[in-house]
C-alpha cells in the first residue's frame, strides 16, 4: 500500500510511572482527583472516563459499564466507541470503588461535568489540569497525556504477572506460580462478573492499591 514504515522504537509512548500517580492523586482535589484515580485504576481511555455516569456503576458500585465517550471536539455523548471491542464491563477494587461512590454520593447523571452540566472537553482538562501538575513534577513530554495513564496500567500490570495476553488474562491467586484462577479480567462484558472476596484476596490489585491509595482515605472528595 506503499504506507511509511512504523519503527515503534521511534515512537513517544511515554507512561507515568507509580509514584507520580501517587503525587498527582494527592495533589488534586474534587472532579481532578477522581478522574485521576478512575484513570489510572481502570485503564480506561479518557473520552470513556468523561462519559461515565451514576447509572454505569452495577453491582454495588464494584463494576462499571463502558458504553458510551465524549466525542473530541464536541461537548457532547455519543453511543459509540473506538472499537466494537470497547464495549465491556470492568471491576473495581473495593477501595476504589468506595472512593468512588463517596465521591458520586448526591450526584446524578455524569461523573464529571461542567458548572453546567456539560461533558468535558478532554484537551480543555488536559490543558487546565494534567500539563501544568506534569510540568510542575518535570514530567511533561512529547506524547505525555492522558493515554500515559492506560500506558501506566498496561505497563504495570505487563510487569507485575506472567499474562497470556494484557487485555485478556487469568488473575493468579499466588504470585510465585502465576495458577489459574476461576476470574477472567476481560474487555468483553460477557465475561464481567466476579466474587468480591476472589477480588479482595487478589495481590496484584492490592499492590497497586499501595500506589494508587496511598494516603487517599484521608483526603475527602469535594
Amino acid at each position: 500500500m506503499d504506507l511509511p514504515v512504523a519503527e515503534q522504537a521511534e515512537q513517544k509512548r511515554p507512561s507515568l510511572k507509580a509514584d507520580a500517580i501517587s503525587k498527582l492523586i494527592q495533589a488534586s482535589s474534587g472532579q481532578e482527583q477522581a478522574l485521576y484515580v478512575l484513570l489510572a485504576a481502570t485503564g480506561l481511555r479518557i473520552s470513556e472516563a468523561l462519559a461515565v455516569e451514576k447509572r454505569h456503576f452495577i453491582n454495588g458500585g464494584r463494576t462499571i459499564t463502558v458504553e458510551q465517550q465524549v466525542e473530541k471536539d464536541s461537548a457532547r455523548i455519543v453511543k459509540y466507541l473506538k472499537t466494537a471491542a470497547a464495549k465491556r464491563q470492568i471491576d473495581l477494587h473495593p477501595d476504589i470503588a468506595e472512593y468512588l461512590q463517596r465521591y458520586g454520593a448526591g450526584k446524578t447523571g455524569l461523573l464529571f461535568h461542567t458548572a453546567n452540566g456539560k461533558p468535558h472537553l478532554y484537551g480543555n482538562l488536559e490543558d487546565r489540569w494534567l500539563t501544568p501538575r506534569l510540568v510542575k513534577m518535570g514530567l511533561d513530554e512529547e506524547g505525555m497525556g492522558w493515554h500515559s495513564f492506560k500506558r501506566f496500567r498496561k505497563t504495570w500490570l505487563r510487569g507485575s504477572r506472567c499474562l497470556e495476553d494484557i487485555n485478556n488474562f487469568w488473575m493468579a491467586h499466588k504470585p510465585q506460580t502465576c495458577q489459574r484462577s476461576t476470574r477472567i479480567f476481560t474487555r468483553n462484558c460477557d465475561y464481567a462478573s466476579m466474587k468480591q472476596n476472589e477480588w479482595a484476596t487478589d495481590s496484584l490489585f492490592r499492590v497497586l492499591m499501595l500506589a494508587l491509595l496511598y494516603r487517599l482515605s484521608r483526603i475527602a472528595p469535594k
